[in-house]
């Protein structure tokens, strides 16, 4: 076999055949000399060049391919470790205890009246879309947690040991967030949400967004508002007033006999809520003196109380009056409106 030397930075080197020779780098006029030249020559004038050239190029060849080889497996092995600690991290970045706290921390902004709006959306990005809501002012809570099929965890609170709240806590773009809510507005759970139920307009299962969507698109909370106000006119009109008072002569004259209240209503009248007095005038019809009139019992639905009068005729009085008002209590209010909805037909259009 052929041998051959070579000068490289002015230095003999050698005997290589091709293989050895390759590994070098040789140019096409590098100096090169053989057993049978008579001198050195560049390597291009030899007819070896071109048998060298293909070795030398083959071997080229692959190494990139070697390189590239690398380069994929490296790429590779990195992807496998970013998989492995993503899904490490999400895993560590929400479980049971942390969708605890990020259920504790939408109560707590919930809580507030004017909570800060970017810390709340960024919590709960559907905030905005859910309509009115509970104001969290009394005791909360949390009776249990789950993981559920999608690996989000479900939060299961009670409010003020009535109201049910469901809260589903998972992650999206590397942070934790609430996905789904369900009796977080107070006027939906309590009052509309039923309202719309007895018209047909809900089913009951419909999360807090959906809620929310349907009570503006069917005007359920305007409608029942529209219901109650006249459910309230009707009960005042449903409550009847009778003077039976009379003067008795004598050394002091008095003013003597009863008023009687008639509850012509479906629903008790408060006593307390009533207010009745006895106004006696002078003759410019200014009150000189005021006696309050007493109910003492609660008016059963379609039936009848009554107040005694008894007061002194004052020096100066011309005439009398009875001064009468209800005030609807909150407790009386919430029962109008559960009357409103249970006589609602169902007419969802």
């Amino acid at each position: 076999m052929k041998k051959y030397w070579i000068i490289i930075d002015n230095e003999r080197k050698g005997p290589f055949d091709f293989s050895e020779l390759s590994s070098y780098d040789v140019k096409g006029n590098s100096k090169i000399w053989y057993s049978g030249l008579e001198d050195w020559i560049e390597f291009d004038s030899l007819p070896d060049y071109i048998e060298y050239q293909k070795i030398f190029t083959k071997k080229e060849y692959m190494k990139p391919k070697k390189k590239w080889n690398k380069i994929l497996f490296s790429f590779l092995i990195t992807s496998s470790i970013f998989l492995i600690g993503f899904f490490v991290y999400n895993k560590i970045s929400l479980n049971k205890e942390i969708a605890k706290e990020e259920a504790q921390r939408l109560f707590s902004l919930m809580s507030i009246e004017n909570p800060n709006q970017m810390e709340l959306e960024k919590l709960y990005p559907n905030y905005s879309k859910m309509g009115q809501r509970l104001i969290l002012k009394g005791k909360i809570d949390i009776t249990d947690i789950s993981k559920n099929s999608s690996g989000n965890y479900d939060v299961f609170a009670t409010y003020n040991n009535n109201y049910k709240i469901y809260l589903e806590i998972g992650r999206e773009n590397f942070s934790n967030k609430i996905i789904n809510t369900k009796g977080l507005s107070y006027y939906y759970y309590n009052q509309i949400r039923n309202y719309g139920i007895k018209k047909g307009c809900l089913t009951g299962n419909e999360n807090d967004i959906e809620l929310g969507q349907i009570v503006k698109k069917k005007d359920l909370e305007s409608n029942l508002n529209i219901n109650y106000a006249a459910k309230i006119a009707e009960y005042y009109d449903n409550i009847k007033k009778d003077e039976n008072i009379y003067e008795s002569g004598g050394y002091f004259p008095t003013l003597n006999g009863n008023v009687t209240v008639t509850n012509n209503n479906n629903i008790y009248l408060d006593y307390s809520s009533i207010k009745c007095n006895l106004l006696i005038l002078d003759n410019n019809g200014n009150t000189i003196d005021s006696k309050p009139l007493y109910l003492f019992n609660t008016i059963k639905p379609h039936t009848s109380e009554s107040a005694n009068v008894f007061a002194t005729i004052p020096s100066g009085a011309s005439s009398y009056k009875v001064e009468f008002d209800v005030n609807i209590s909150e407790n009386i209010s919430n029962l109008l409106k559960e009357e409103v909805i249970q006589n609602i037909s169902e007419n969802c259009e």
